[in-house]
């Protein structure tokens, strides 16, 4: 008699099910990534100083934060938002929202995306049907909307390395500490000090400037979003798991 072979078939099915997992725990990551990178502020400037120090951090509004201290020693502090139309241009906005737009509409992709891995690609019951009414392209359909997603949350972070130009046309590149050519007027990222003498007395002060937490998640984002589309790639496609026994062990 011909040994039955229903381990190997476990094991080509736990190794299936086990791809498929993967790919939508990376999915969730995914979305997750693209959601804290809507709901945290994109770039962060600032500049410390003897008698100053002053924070500018860009979200939905502009949140500006500064200390400064008295001829007494004392110490004052003032932190308030700001709308972008108090920057003098329109041009930081119009980066801001070309991102965070293009990045909202990735994280509803990715959501979709990892819905429609579990539901058409992973349960049972759920993924049968939908492979039947997609004429069983259920699979390069999932792939399809992933791949859109990863491209418009590339375009999306790729378009804000841009933002210093729109920054060199506000009231922020046009001052005594930042000039036009300088700084966060100048470059994406980076650090900086000076050694300024105001009113005969000496004062150092260091600037940093670059992407805050929003871009990095965006840019890391695309880690789990590949992985998933590679595993997404390689699974069978969803008509294949109502194959019976016998034909699952002829593949």
């Amino acid at each position: 008699t011909t040994p039955r072979r229903d381990g190997d078939m476990a094991t080509q099915v736990s190794s299936f099910c086990n791809r498929v997992c993967w790919a939508a725990c990376c999915g969730a990551t995914f979305f997750v990534f693209l959601v804290v990178a809507v709901l945290t502020p994109w770039y962060v400037l600032g500049s410390t100083s003897d008698s100053l120090t002053f924070v500018v951090q860009f979200y939905w509004k502009v949140w500006d934060s500064r200390e400064t201290d008295d001829a007494h020693g004392h110490k004052h502090n003032q932190a308030e938002w700001r709308d972008w139309d108090e920057l003098g241009s329109d041009k930081p906005k119009t980066f801001y929202m070309a991102a965070v737009s293009l990045t909202v509409v990735a994280s509803a992709c990715a959501l979709l995306f990892t819905v429609l891995i579990v539901a058409g690609l992973w349960v049972h019951s759920t993924s049968q049907r939908i492979g039947h009414a997609l004429c069983g392209s259920t699979k390069w359909l999932v792939f399809a909307i992933g791949l859109f997603a990863f491209l418009l949350n590339v375009v999306g972070w790729a378009v804000f390395i841009g933002f210093p130009s729109g920054l060199r046309e506000s009231k922020l590149c046009h001052t005594e500490l930042a000039p036009s050519d300088r700084y966060w007027c100048a470059s994406f990222s980076g650090s900086d000090s000076e050694h300024l003498q105001q009113d005969n007395n000496n004062d150092n002060v260091d600037y940093v400037w670059g992407p805050s937490a929003a871009w990095s998640f965006a840019v890391m984002a695309g880690a789990p979003a590949v992985i998933s589309l590679i595993l997404v790639a390689v699974v069978p496609p969803a008509t294949d798991i109502s194959l019976d026994a016998d034909d699952y062990q002829a593949m």
